[in-house]
């Protein structure tokens, strides 16, 4: 894995969820069928369930918790049924979209590696082991 996946951030659940307009679009253009959706407004205030947790970046806006990943297999599946897994509640977003939801508090997100570190790649194993020698205590 390359080391600008690993990320420090905050966990937060979702509660007073708001969201006004809801706008949805669809149309016919050259026989093909387009949906348009989007929200007004969203508000939303959120309750800290896990402080400085340990994230590895899936994609653009999806992070999961080191602890909900046993093994590189178990990565491997999280990447092959992305979307089952969003059902489950394991894969975390920096934007909620229901009260309840658990989500990465943005602002609280760093690198969990300098960028100037000379290391480039490392394995979920290595990480892990490095993260147990170390002890949990992260560094802002």
């Amino acid at each position: 894995m390359k080391t600008n996946q690993f990320f420090v951030g905050n966990v937060m659940k979702c509660k007073n969820y708001e969201s006004d307009v809801f706008v949805e679009d669809k149309s016919f253009k050259d026989d093909q069928l387009e949906c348009y959706s989007a929200e007004g407004y969203s508000g939303y205030d959120g309750d800290l369930v896990k402080e400085k947790a340990i994230l590895i970046k899936l994609n653009v806006d999806e992070y999961i918790d080191i602890d909900n990943v046993k093994s590189t297999l178990a990565l491997f599946k999280i990447y092959k049924y992305i979307l089952k897994v969003c059902k489950k509640g394991k894969v975390l977003s920096t934007s909620p979209d229901h009260n309840d939801m658990l989500y990465i508090d943005f602002n609280s997100l760093k690198p969990y590696y300098a960028e100037n570190q000379k290391v480039e790649k490392i394995s979920l194993r290595q990480f892990k082991k490095n993260l147990n020698a170390k002890g949990c205590d992260i560094e802002w």
